[in-house]
């Protein structure tokens, strides 16, 4: 069911660009092993004309013949290759979809409709538990979902992407917000009373969030889950204009062709923002491919934690031993127990990482282990718990009871100080058992007086020869930072 061993692709043809994503992994959240765009720009002239452009259809097809061959040199054995809106309304359409069949590749094309409901099972998986409306902008068309407890309660597909919306842009924004307006009511689309979240999904968004964040200097260059000021949004234009800089903006990795329709995207963004009066608003990294993949997913499996389940995987790649392994989340949690249960999630995740930073030279396993905390590849974690995770980690793996140099910018001082606790009660642990599950299980570590102002250590009275130096000068440093007398007792 997991298809640890077996890989995927989806080939999404967009109006802006072709795009092949492969995946590997475990199937809830699989990893990105392979990931290529060519900006085709597929609906550049469809506007004006009906077709897809004569020079756009031939760089396109050729992007596809190279992602057949690549597709067969990575063994990949489940390929689903998409078409959305610039395929599905040109002209010329079906002879693109000839020429692909020609090389062997079967596009499905799918409706509008379609492409909404696989945006928004893409946000699904990434966001669980949230609730509130997805957003997807494409060259050709923008998607809109509304998902509420896990299930899409309505959706509609307008004909308002970047490339397409430059007449009404031109004529100002009142022009395009009239248009985005009666898209909407003519759509069939009920009104939501409240709105909790905006979900963005679509490169043109993830760009100027890209933008957002150096132009207030947030400490991540994290696209999922970054929050947007709900202000900000509505002004995105006007900070596009007063940056004026393009060699800047490409800098921050957006290409010449998405800078030139960025504007557009700016002004669309706060059309969204302004119709549906989020709450909060977010960029996703998850749109119609993970959406897709997603998809064919049993319930169960659906409804498994990715950050969990990726934190998992990733131990099982990097960590010392290979066979039963220490549940150090199970041996820390006694004396965590007031731990909220965004909190224990993120513990569960740094107890997931709690051996991976072991090849590292060790003057650099502090940094190493951050890094693998703020900067992994994690879904449905927010930027306060990267940095939680991140210094967890940090302090696991020898960075002390401070916390690491220019932390703490999202996160709050208490909750860094609980996730440096947890880091040296992991970093006690290892040392404790050298990392095997066996030894362990042999030791409990546990809050000890009816003030709980005792931080005991009990071992096995069989096993008490692991008790030595190094666990006794743990154990007290532990003790310390949180404020406990320590002891060892054997039982």
């Amino acid at each position: 069911m997991h298809n640890k061993g077996n890989r995927s692709a989806v080939i999404d043809i967009g109006s802006n660009s072709v795009r092949l994503v492969v995946y590997a992994g475990h199937s809830r959240i699989p990893s990105t092993i392979f990931n290529e765009k060519i900006l085709a720009g597929l609906g550049r002239e469809l506007a004006t004309t009906g077709n897809i452009g004569a020079e756009n259809f031939d760089q396109a097809i050729g992007a596809l013949k190279r992602f057949r061959i690549l597709c067969k040199t990575l063994e990949v054995s489940d390929i689903n290759i998409i078409a959305t809106a610039a395929v599905r309304d040109a002209d010329n359409g079906p002879q693109f979809v000839e020429a692909a069949r020609e090389i062997g590749l079967k596009i499905e094309i799918i409706d509008g409709q379609q492409e909404a409901q696989y945006s928004a099972l893409g946000v699904i998986s990434a966001f669980p538990g949230y609730n509130g409306v997805m957003a997807d902008l494409g060259g050709g068309s923008l998607e809109i979902a509304q998902i509420s407890d896990g299930n899409i309660v309505q959706k509609i597909s307008i004909p308002m992407g970047v490339l397409r919306v430059q007449k009404w842009f031109e004529q100002g924004y009142d022009s395009l917000l009239y248009q985005f307006q009666n898209f909407i009511d003519k759509s069939g689309w009920n009104e939501i009373d409240n709105c909790e979240n905006l979900f963005l999904v679509g490169g043109s968004w993830r760009a100027l969030a890209h933008i957002d964040m150096d132009d207030t200097d947030y400490p991540l260059r994290v696209i999922d889950h970054y929050k947007i000021d709900i202000g900000r949004s509505r002004v995105m234009g006007a900070l596009l204009a007063k940056r004026g800089d393009e060699n800047h903006n490409r800098s921050l990795g957006i290409s010449s062709s998405r800078i030139k329709t960025l504007p557009q995207a700016a002004a669309l963004m706060r059309c969204v923002s302004e119709y549906f009066q989020p709450q909060s608003l977010y960029t996703s990294a998850f749109g119609l491919r993970e959406g897709i993949l997603f998809s064919k997913l049993d319930k169960e499996i659906q409804a498994l934690d990715p950050l969990l389940i990726g934190t998992r995987e990733f131990s099982r790649t990097q960590r010392r031993f290979h066979g039963k392994k220490s549940d150090l989340n199970a041996w820390i949690s006694d004396i965590f127990q007031d731990d909220n249960a965004d909190m224990k999630r993120i513990r569960a995740a740094f107890c997931n990482l709690g051996d991976v930073a072991w090849r590292a030279n060790p003057d650099f396993r502090a940094e190493w282990g951050l890094d693998i905390g703020l900067h992994g590849n994690w879904a449905a974690i927010n930027g306060s718990g990267r940095d939680i995770l991140g210094q967890a980690l940090f302090s696991c793996f020898g960075g002390g009871a401070n916390i690491y140099p220019n932390g703490g910018r999202l996160a709050d001082k208490e909750a860094m100080n609980r996730a440096i606790a947890w880091g040296l009660t992991v970093r006690l642990a290892q040392r404790l058992s050298g990392g095997r599950a066996g030894l362990l299980s042999r030791t409990k570590i546990r809050l000890a007086d009816d003030k709980n102002m005792v931080l005991q250590l009990q071992i096995e009275s069989d096993y008490q020869d692991i008790c030595g130096e190094s666990v006794t000068k743990r154990l007290k440093n532990l003790a310390e930072f949180m404020g406990y007398e320590s002891e060892i007792v054997f039982i």
